[in-house]
Parts: C-alpha cells; structure tokens; sequence
C-alpha cells in the first residue's frame, strides 16, 4: 500500500505538535443543580464520583439496555456537565432525556461545540482529559487556535488506541458489554439507572455473543464488510483504518465470542483477518 498522505500529521499529533480538531463530534450541556442526579439516572458510569474538571466514559442505554450513546461526560463545576460523543448525535440524547425531566432543576442542550484533540497535557487551562486517547490527552472546548491536521490520522490514532465512537461503531443494536469498555465506562455498584437490569443480568451470565475487536486486515476492506469462517459470518468490520504503529490496514468489529481471543482468524472473502 503506498505511504499514506496523511502520515507526517500522524506523526506530529501523536509526538504532540498538533492539535486535532475534532469534526462530526457533538456535545450535550446539562446545567443546574439536579444535572449530575439526571445523568447518573440513565447512564452505566457512575457520575457521582466526577471530581470538577474530570472526566470518564459512559454508555447512555434505553430501558432494553441497548446503547443509545456512548461518549465521554465531563464534569465543568458543581452543576455543569458536558456530554461529548463522536457523533452529531448529541441534539437526540437531549432528546431521550428531556423525556424523563419533571420538576428536576435541570437544562439540557445539544448541538455542535469547537472541539479539539491533544497529546500534550501542558497546552491550556480550559481543557478535559480524555484518557482513552492516551495518559496526557486532553479535549479542548471552544478551540479556535488548533492547527488542523489530516482527520484520517486521528481516526487511524483512535483505531489504534482501541477508541469507539458513537454512532460508528456503537449504536442501538449494541449492548453495553459487547463494546467491551466494562472497565472505563460501566459501574457495576452505582444505584439504579436506565437499561440497568439488562446490563446486571449479562453480568450475572458472564456473557454477551458478540464482542468489538481490534483486527489486523491483511489486504483491503471497508467499514460494514462480514466477517466469516467457513463461509458462515461471524462478524462485521465497523471501523477501517491505515495504521502507522501496525503497518497494515486495521479495522474495529464485532465478533462472536468463541472466536474473539487474540490470534484468533476470520476471513473477508479471501482476505485474512486476525484478532490483535
């Protein structure tokens, strides 16, 4: 495959002398002094335990359990809260959740924000970590300084990293513990929220039939293309990516269970895909 264009930005991003702007993503404000109490209602992170200016990952699921939104919740000050998704799907969790607003002190709001991505934990005071990208990876809000870089690069990062996005590769047909983030996005202890018994009872089985996978594609492939094995699918990619680190194509996808360990095989037609 030839060199990718793009390949000097991911370098520079990842080295942390570029900042990403972050297009497609979209965020949800939750102000007032029942915010925290809301979102913590009907997500599977515990957002009680946000410190002022912390962040952490979250699934928003709707009462069958499947995953509504997947993002990460930012806590601003005492009674302000970010919804970050990597979807313009922020105006439909507001939504979802307005729903279920009665007498809450609580104001909700969707729409599209200057977001950017940084390596560098040093760059500006008005900044959410965003540990899935990395230790020092830091979003910015309202960003109008970001030298813009090649979006390919951050989505070949991202792929690398192991990050989903909402909307890509995580959506209403997903349950929470397929996308495999149980550690960084669900609490198995907090009180009762939305969508909660169906998250507990596969806890209690201990299994789900499909699970997302980093996958090493040794020839080309698209975002949507069925896994198989032995003709019979098994799968299907979400994400696809030229990855720098693997010097290979890559991909995001589900996978059944009994074939989701690392080194396991599947195929594209004739194109061998294995499980990293």
């Amino acid at each position: 495959m030839r060199t990718p264009s793009w390949i000097e930005d991911y370098h520079r991003f990842v080295a942390g002398e570029r900042v990403a702007r972050l297009d497609g993503w979209s965020v949800m404000l939750a102000a007032g002094d029942d915010a925290g109490k809301l979102l913590n209602s009907f997500c599977t992170a515990d957002i009680t335990k946000l410190a002022i200016g912390a962040s952490c990952e979250a699934m928003f699921p709707n009462a069958k359990g499947k995953v509504l939104a997947f993002g990460w919740v930012g806590r601003t000050d005492e009674s302000t809260y970010r919804v970050v998704l990597g979807s313009e799907r922020a105006v439909e969790l507001v939504a979802h959740l307005d729903r279920y607003v009665i007498r809450e002190d609580v104001t909700l709001v969707g729409g599209d924000e200057r977001l950017a991505l940084t390596l560098r934990s040093d760059l500006a005071d008005d900044a959410t970590p965003l540990p899935a990208f990395g230790e020092s990876a830091q979003l910015l809000w309202n960003s109008t300084s970001a030298t813009p870089i090649a979006s390919d690069a951050v989505h070949a990062y991202r792929l690398e990293r192991r990050v989903p996005l909402d909307g890509t590769d995580v959506d209403e047909r997903n349950l929470p513990q397929e996308v495999d983030r149980c550690a960084t996005a669900i609490s198995f202890t907090k009180g009762c929220y939305l969508g909660q018994e169906t998250v507990a009872r596969i806890d209690a089985v201990g299994r789900v039939n499909q699970q997302l996978r980093l996958l090493r594609i040794d020839g080309e492939a698209s975002a949507g293309d069925e896994l198989t094995v032995d003709d019979k699918v098994v799968g299907r990619l979400t994400s696809v990516s030229w990855s720098p680190q693997y010097e290979s194509l890559i991909g995001l996808g589900y996978v059944r269970r009994e074939l989701a360990k690392q080194g396991d095989e599947v195929w594209i037609d004739s194109t061998r895909v294995t499980l990293i």
